[in-house]
């Protein structure tokens, strides 16, 4: 029993789409867990707090079309991605390489909730926290403290922000 965190919706296929399809993970029982499931990111209209519910519900038909597509069950975590969070818009909200998640008011329920998955499954994978992406690097310190606490964990390289990143940062 595989447990795979997708920070957001569409992480987890992005990122694992191949080995999912037909790669290790397709032997095994997977669930993708998305973490911050509460969402107003969306190409359909303009993110404002109050349109979340809609984003939300676009993005989930979304989600589970990928996971009939890439044969996934899927669990939602039900916390605010960032832009819920605070409120803002701007990329520099979001992808902030000066983000310091072991510092971050939000990690303490990100390790309680991965805590409660985990225990249902053999395997955590999670994202590496490539890109500088806040919401990301925060399911990766979470990831990181329950592997401290005796789940075993592997990682993935976050997609597409580590197609965008060169040798150093990949390092």
């Amino acid at each position: 029993r595989v447990l795979v965190l997708s920070p957001h919706y569409d992480d987890a296929p992005l990122s694992l789409g191949q080995s999912l399809l037909d790669g290790a993970l397709s032997e095994h029982r997977v669930t993708v867990g998305v973490v911050f499931s509460r969402s107003n990111w969306t190409i359909w209209f303009h993110p404002t707090r109050r349109r979340w519910p809609l984003a939300t519900a676009i993005r989930w038909a979304e989600e589970l079309r990928n996971a009939r597509r890439f044969g996934y069950r899927t669990r939602l975590g039900g916390l605010e991605e960032t832009v819920l969070r605070t409120g803002v818009i701007a990329p520099e909200s979001f992808l902030n390489p000066d983000f310091d998640a072991a510092q971050s008011p939000a990690l303490d329920q990100v390790v309680a909730m991965l805590k409660r998955w985990s225990a249902d499954h053999d395997v955590v994978i999670a994202p590496l926290g490539i890109g500088d992406h806040v919401d990301h690097q925060l399911v990766t310190e979470a990831a990181c403290r329950i592997m401290e606490g005796g789940a075993t964990v592997a990682f993935y390289e976050d997609r597409p922000y580590a197609v965008a990143s060169d040798e150093t940062a990949l390092a």
